[in-house]
């Protein structure tokens, strides 16, 4: 399945995920939803067929993971009078395959169904696309990272970026833009790409608005929190808005993991494990965290430091933010207490050297 859409600024993303097919056995990409797993996997696909023979199968709606057979084989169109885990075995001693399985992170159990499956076929590669990795022993993870994002807000810079030039391509696609950027239409775009993380999905479903808002309209838009301009009415239901994707996430989430969320949501810029700690009300976050980290929910600081430091992307803070409701003042009033608790520590610190 070879998108007719150009899979901009993942060439090198690609050749390493097309390596990695041919290291290991099992290779999963992980990631928040909307930073276009599919469409690598659908690319990695595309690239290794001359190589081998491989098939893309969409899981979405796989719930358990003892069922991934009977799925395998309706989708495959596989056949046997002794059912569908005999026809699937039968299948795999067809020689070296890739299955590609898009979109496991609902499906419970489903590492130990995927571990079944290699060892029925030696010659087999399994891609996995998943919030978070499988779990199985020799698994290979590689996270997918939101588009690279404008140097700077000139046209140029906007035109060369990853993400300045998918938008591109979508908006003039329907008509819009034509011509040469001018100044204003590449800072606004800039500015764009920043709020939206250089989300692929939220890239995309922006460029689609501009068949009747511009991108400074976009951008006034999202200053008043109203997240209705980043939806459309066709596709998949979760990926029809950055709504409807966020909520599947958090669908899948413990109680403790969601509450840790919610409280890493009310915090501006980095945060640490304690102001996190302090805002949710827990004494310990760290498995939570470590959780919210392997789903993409959560990013690490790139700069580290002797105590970690963590951010969310904008689009899932405003996401989280948005479902809080009554709950937000409580958190909020929570956090001003952490923040001035580590200002008291700091306090005799002050003037020392």
């Amino acid at each position: 399945m070879e998108s007719l859409e150009q899979l901009h600024g993942r060439d090198a993303l690609l050749e390493e995920l097309v390596g990695a097919l041919e290291r290991h056995r099992l290779v999963t990409l992980t990631g928040p939803g909307g930073t276009g797993k599919t469409r690598l996997a659908e690319a990695a696909v595309a690239r290794v067929r001359d190589r081998r023979e491989a098939f893309f199968v969409d899981c979405s709606t796989l719930t358990d993971g003892s069922r991934l057979a009977a799925a395998l084989s309706a989708e495959l169109q596989l056949t046997d009078e002794r059912g569908p885990e005999a026809a699937v075995e039968a299948w795999l001693d067809g020689g070296p395959r890739l299955l590609a399985l898009d979109n496991l992170e609902q499906a419970r159990g489903i590492g130990s169904s995927v571990e079944r499956l290699l060892g029925a076929a030696p010659e087999l590669r399994v891609l996995a696309t998943s919030r978070a990795p499988l779990g199985v022993r020799g698994e290979h993870e590689l996270p997918v990272p939101p588009l690279g994002l404008p140097r700077d807000a000139t046209p140029e810079a906007v035109e060369a970026s990853p993400c300045g030039a998918m938008f591109l391509e979508r908006a003039r696609g329907i008509g819009r833009l034509r011509g040469p950027l001018s100044g204003e239409q590449a800072a606004d775009i800039a500015t764009l790409c920043r709020r939206l993380d250089g989300l692929p999905l939220a890239i995309e479903l922006a460029s689609a608005r501009t068949r009747v808002l511009s991108p400074a309209a976009l951008l006034r838009r999202l200053d008043e929190h109203d997240m209705s301009v980043l939806s459309r009415t066709d596709g998949s239901d979760r990926h029809r808005s950055l709504e409807a994707i966020l909520a599947w996430s958090l669908d899948l989430l413990n109680e403790s993991e969601r509450r840790v969320l919610e409280a890493a949501a009310v915090c501006a810029g980095t945060f640490g494990l304690d102001l996190v700690a302090t805002t949710s009300g827990a004494r310990d976050v760290l498995p939570e965290v470590e959780a919210l980290v392997s789903s993409g929910l959560i990013l690490v600081d790139e700069e580290l430091e002797a105590e970690p430091r963590f951010r969310l992307l904008e689009t899932i803070r405003l996401g989280v933010l948005g479902q809080l409701g009554n709950r937000e003042h409580a958190l909020r009033k929570a956090h001003a207490a952490g923040v001035a608790a580590i200002l008291d520590t700091w306090e005799p610190r002050i003037d020392s050297p």
